[in-house]
Protein backbone atom coordinates (compact mmCIF):
# COMPACT_ATOMS: atom_id res chain seq x y z
CA UNK A 1 0.00 0.00 0.00
CA UNK A 2 3.01 2.15 0.67
CA UNK A 3 4.15 1.41 -2.57
CA UNK A 4 1.61 2.79 -4.25
CA UNK A 5 1.06 5.88 -2.43
CA UNK A 6 5.00 6.78 -2.95
CA UNK A 7 4.19 5.79 -6.94
CA UNK A 8 1.35 8.29 -7.22
CA UNK A 9 2.96 11.40 -5.18
CA UNK A 10 6.08 11.13 -7.33
CA UNK A 11 3.43 11.05 -10.27
CA UNK A 12 1.50 14.47 -9.02
CA UNK A 13 5.03 15.83 -8.41
CA UNK A 14 5.89 15.39 -11.55
CA UNK A 15 2.85 16.89 -13.04
CA UNK A 16 2.69 20.01 -10.58
CA UNK A 17 1.70 23.03 -12.47
CA UNK A 18 4.82 24.97 -11.40
CA UNK A 19 5.20 27.17 -14.84
CA UNK A 20 3.35 30.21 -16.09
CA UNK A 21 -0.23 30.24 -15.53
CA UNK A 22 -0.61 27.13 -13.59
CA UNK A 23 0.94 25.34 -16.89
CA UNK A 24 3.62 22.69 -15.94
CA UNK A 25 7.17 24.23 -16.93
CA UNK A 26 7.34 21.65 -20.32
CA UNK A 27 4.79 23.23 -21.40
CA UNK A 28 5.60 26.54 -20.68
CA UNK A 29 9.58 26.13 -22.80
CA UNK A 30 7.67 24.26 -25.70
CA UNK A 31 5.61 27.50 -25.94
CA UNK A 32 7.96 30.47 -25.06
CA UNK A 33 10.62 28.15 -27.99
CA UNK A 34 8.05 28.42 -30.65
CA UNK A 35 7.20 31.84 -29.80
CA UNK A 36 11.10 32.54 -30.43
CA UNK A 37 10.85 30.69 -33.40
CA UNK A 38 8.29 32.78 -34.81
CA UNK A 39 9.84 35.72 -33.71
CA UNK A 40 13.43 34.94 -35.41
CA UNK A 41 11.66 33.84 -38.19
CA UNK A 42 9.55 37.41 -38.06
CA UNK A 43 12.59 39.40 -37.78
CA UNK A 44 14.47 37.40 -40.87
CA UNK A 45 11.41 37.83 -43.49
CA UNK A 46 11.46 41.44 -42.21
CA UNK A 47 15.07 42.46 -42.58
CA UNK A 48 15.29 40.47 -45.68
CA UNK A 49 11.82 42.80 -47.28
CA UNK A 50 13.53 46.05 -45.87
CA UNK A 51 16.74 46.01 -48.05
CA UNK A 52 14.36 46.51 -50.63
CA UNK A 53 11.49 47.90 -49.89
CA UNK A 54 12.36 50.56 -46.69
CA UNK A 55 8.68 51.85 -46.54
CA UNK A 56 7.36 47.74 -46.12
CA UNK A 57 7.18 48.92 -41.95
CA UNK A 58 4.83 51.44 -42.37
CA UNK A 59 2.58 49.21 -45.02
CA UNK A 60 2.56 46.77 -42.71
CA UNK A 61 1.60 49.07 -40.11
CA UNK A 62 -1.26 50.44 -41.86
CA UNK A 63 -2.40 47.32 -42.66
CA UNK A 64 -2.88 46.04 -39.21
CA UNK A 65 -4.28 48.98 -38.03
CA UNK A 66 -6.79 49.24 -40.56
CA UNK A 67 -7.61 45.30 -41.26
CA UNK A 68 -6.76 43.80 -38.07
CA UNK A 69 -3.89 41.75 -39.53
CA UNK A 70 -2.18 39.81 -37.14
CA UNK A 71 1.06 38.89 -39.28
CA UNK A 72 1.32 42.07 -40.13
CA UNK A 73 1.26 43.23 -36.74
CA UNK A 74 3.94 40.69 -36.55
CA UNK A 75 5.95 42.11 -39.25
CA UNK A 76 5.58 45.49 -38.07
CA UNK A 77 7.16 44.82 -35.09
CA UNK A 78 9.72 43.70 -36.10
CA UNK A 79 10.78 45.85 -38.98
CA UNK A 80 13.77 48.59 -38.33
CA UNK A 81 12.72 51.32 -40.98
CA UNK A 82 9.79 53.41 -41.08
CA UNK A 83 10.70 55.34 -44.03
CA UNK A 84 7.48 57.01 -45.40
CA UNK A 85 5.77 55.71 -48.45
CA UNK A 86 5.65 58.12 -51.95
CA UNK A 87 2.72 58.24 -52.35
CA UNK A 88 1.30 57.01 -55.75
CA UNK A 89 -2.28 57.21 -57.22
CA UNK A 90 -2.20 53.08 -58.21
CA UNK A 91 -1.26 50.80 -56.15
CA UNK A 92 -2.83 49.33 -53.26
CA UNK A 93 -3.15 51.53 -49.92
CA UNK A 94 -1.25 54.11 -51.90
CA UNK A 95 2.14 52.20 -51.91
CA UNK A 96 4.57 51.25 -55.15
CA UNK A 97 2.79 47.83 -56.62
CA UNK A 98 6.15 45.73 -56.06
CA UNK A 99 6.24 47.34 -52.21
CA UNK A 100 3.04 45.62 -51.65
CA UNK A 101 3.30 42.17 -53.42
CA UNK A 102 6.81 41.86 -51.69
CA UNK A 103 5.03 42.40 -48.14
CA UNK A 104 1.87 39.91 -49.04
CA UNK A 105 4.48 37.64 -49.73
CA UNK A 106 6.82 37.96 -46.66
CA UNK A 107 2.79 38.13 -44.50
CA UNK A 108 1.89 34.85 -46.44
CA UNK A 109 5.41 33.28 -45.87
CA UNK A 110 5.13 34.26 -41.61
CA UNK A 111 1.68 32.49 -41.77
CA UNK A 112 2.80 29.43 -43.12
CA UNK A 113 6.10 29.42 -40.80
CA UNK A 114 4.18 29.68 -37.57
CA UNK A 115 1.69 27.04 -39.49
CA UNK A 116 4.39 24.40 -39.15
CA UNK A 117 5.72 25.67 -35.86
CA UNK A 118 2.36 24.92 -34.61
CA UNK A 119 1.81 21.92 -36.58
CA UNK A 120 4.93 20.38 -35.01
CA UNK A 121 3.97 21.37 -31.45
CA UNK A 122 0.98 19.66 -32.02
CA UNK A 123 2.52 16.84 -32.69
CA UNK A 124 4.47 16.79 -29.60
CA UNK A 125 2.39 17.57 -27.12
CA UNK A 126 -1.53 17.94 -27.89
CA UNK A 127 -1.81 20.42 -24.67
CA UNK A 128 -0.23 23.19 -25.71
CA UNK A 129 -2.89 25.57 -27.16
CA UNK A 130 -4.79 26.63 -23.69
CA UNK A 131 -0.80 27.57 -23.06
CA UNK A 132 -0.44 29.67 -26.04
CA UNK A 133 -4.21 31.10 -25.99
CA UNK A 134 -3.48 32.20 -22.10
CA UNK A 135 0.17 33.88 -23.25
CA UNK A 136 -1.71 35.54 -25.94
CA UNK A 137 -4.98 36.94 -24.20
CA UNK A 138 -2.47 37.99 -20.82
CA UNK A 139 0.92 39.13 -22.50
CA UNK A 140 -0.91 40.45 -25.53
CA UNK A 141 2.13 38.77 -27.70
CA UNK A 142 1.31 38.99 -31.66
CA UNK A 143 3.36 35.87 -32.04
CA UNK A 144 1.40 33.27 -29.70
CA UNK A 145 -1.59 34.97 -31.04
CA UNK A 146 -0.37 34.21 -34.74
CA UNK A 147 0.55 30.48 -33.68
CA UNK A 148 -2.81 30.24 -32.16
CA UNK A 149 -4.72 31.15 -35.23
CA UNK A 150 -2.33 28.64 -37.37
CA UNK A 151 -2.50 25.69 -35.35
CA UNK A 152 -4.12 23.00 -36.50
CA UNK A 153 -7.87 22.29 -35.24
CA UNK A 154 -8.94 18.66 -36.01
CA UNK A 155 -13.01 19.34 -37.04
CA UNK A 156 -14.38 16.17 -34.39
CA UNK A 157 -12.77 18.09 -31.55
CA UNK A 158 -14.79 21.41 -32.52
Amino acid sequence: MRSATRVASAYMSKEAASGLFGFTKATQRDGESAIKKVKKQAEKISTQLEKRHPEAGVYFTLRCNKAGCVPSKVLAKTCIFNKPQTRILKGPMGFKPSTAKASQKAISDILLFAGEVGHGLYHRKNDILPFLTAYARRKRCPYAKLIVETYPHIQGEL
